[in-house]
């Protein structure tokens, strides 16, 4: 018998991504969820194809005017359907399980409302084999409260309030 699990929103903020959204919403796909999904692409102003193709794939659109990622996930959260959010930068893939590893603490405990995910650095294979040499990472993965990578109850969000938008990174 499968585990009903509840609806999770996925927010993905989205500026020219075109060249990296399809995989990153493969991987959001390819998650072993029981339960419910909305795929949310916020069009960060992009001009390079990236409406289209996040329409393409079957992901809910929100068009904003260029302003940053923290508006693009602000716009996610005031659109989400679901309790249960999850941002994903659109240059990002998910490790299989992701969804099941990160929702394990908020099922064992109702009062847990953030798990934040374990990160590892990879070098895109667009980057030039030269480039990519100068690149310094981390390949073991690393512990980190990253908003690309974190797992939150929306009440949580609506405690503490939306991101700043003055801050562009972080």
């Amino acid at each position: 018998m499968a585990i009903t699990r509840p609806a999770i929103s996925v927010i993905i903020p989205a500026y020219n991504a075109g060249r990296y959204l399809e995989e990153t919403v493969q991987s959001v796909r390819g998650q072993q969820w029981e339960g419910p999904l909305e795929i949310i692409v916020v069009n960060d102003g992009s001009a390079d194809g990236t409406e289209a193709l996040a329409k393409s794939l079957g992901c809910r659109v929100i068009s904003i005017p260029q302003s940053g990622p923290a508006a693009a996930r602000n716009e996610g959260i005031k659109n989400a359907s679901n309790n249960l959010i999850f941002f994903l930068d659109a240059d990002d893939v998910l490790a299989e399980g992701c969804f099941v590893a990160l929702y394990g603490p908020m099922s064992q405990n109702p009062d847990v409302s953030a798990v934040f995910g374990k990160a590892k650095d990879f070098i895109s294979p667009d980057v030039p084999g030269d480039e990519a040499k100068k690149i310094r990472y981390n390949d073991d993965g690393y512990e980190g409260r990253l908003t690309g990578c974190s797992f939150l109850k929306k009440e949580a969000i609506e405690l503490v309030g939306l991101f700043d938008e003055s801050l562009k990174s972080g």
